[in-house]
């Protein structure tokens, strides 16, 4: 995908696609580990990733704002583990925490009455930790702010980003099924639940489907009227454009899912589904 995406030169920049791949293989470990592991195995990943930013040289491939490297194996290596747009440290995370927090609210045997309870106290306190560490950030020693305290970032992915991500995950994953998923409102046979059901998924063939629309053209038209393939990135047009786009998409893909729902045709997500089957 992303060499019919985002051309051969940006095979290796270790985007979402790559570590989810990744995520799926390991998920065939993590599976099959006793309860608490995962989460351990969370906090080791989250303690650790500052440290390997800092050994990797992080900042030196983020040059110009965005992940290069040079094809050489152990570049490509650190790519992949710490330094790309979505590398297993400290991203990989997300979805050991996501399966630990399914297996917690909803456990093959029995149901825990106090799983939801739990959870919510775990997402308000990591929400709270995030909040703590932004606060806490300009009294803290430059060594600490250097390695660790590195304020809301995504690239990289900083101790309080992956903290308070969590948290807003969390909360509003065991909110919503507390007081979402038992409204008739909400219920797949209205309206708003078909939509959400749909949209939800197929949200993977939908991420896929957008690069294409969206990308695809910009490499066209950049490379009919100008000398560089990515030169009208995010400013091809005015956001008052752009928005309006985006849910005339979304708007066009509901009929589209829902027949391939009616039909039984297969997106992404289903196809990736029988391969890990």
């Amino acid at each position: 995908f992303n060499i019919l995406g985002w051309l051969p030169e940006d095979t290796f920049n270790w985007d979402i696609l790559t570590f989810i791949g990744a995520a799926f293989v390991l998920f065939n470990v993590i599976r099959k580990m006793p309860a608490p592991i995962p989460p351990l195995v969370c906090v080791s990943v989250y303690l650790v990733s500052p440290f390997l930013r800092t050994l990797s040289d992080y900042p030196a491939y983020w040059l110009n704002g965005y992940f290069e490297c040079d094809l050489t194996l152990s570049q490509v290596s650190l790519g992949f583990l710490v330094n790309g747009f979505f590398p297993l440290f400290p991203w990989l995370i997300y979805p050991i925490a996501g399966f630990s927090v399914a297996s917690c609210l909803f456990p093959i045997s029995q149901r825990s009455p106090h799983a939801l309870n739990r959870l919510l106290i775990l997402g308000i306190g990591l929400l709270a930790s995030s909040g703590l560490a932004i606060l806490l950030r300009s009294y803290s020693p430059a060594a600490v702010q250097t390695v660790w305290l590195k304020g809301w970032t995504m690239f990289p992915a900083s101790a309080e980003y992956v903290l308070g991500t969590l948290g807003i995950a969390v909360t509003s994953f065991t909110v919503l099924h507390r007081w979402g998923d038992s409204q008739p409102f909400f219920a797949q046979d209205r309206f708003i639940g078909r939509v959400a059901t749909t949209f939800s998924s197929h949200s993977f063939s939908i991420y896929l489907l957008h690069h294409m629309v969206h990308i695809w053209p910009l490499w066209i038209y950049g490379v009919t009227y100008g000398n560089e393939p990515t030169q009208f990135w995010q400013k091809a047009m005015p956001i008052y454009w752009s928005l309006p786009l985006a849910v005339a998409f979304l708007v066009c893909c509901y009929p589209l899912f829902r027949w391939m729902d009616r039909h039984r045709v297969r997106g992404v997500e289903g196809l990736m589904r029988w391969i890990c089957d």
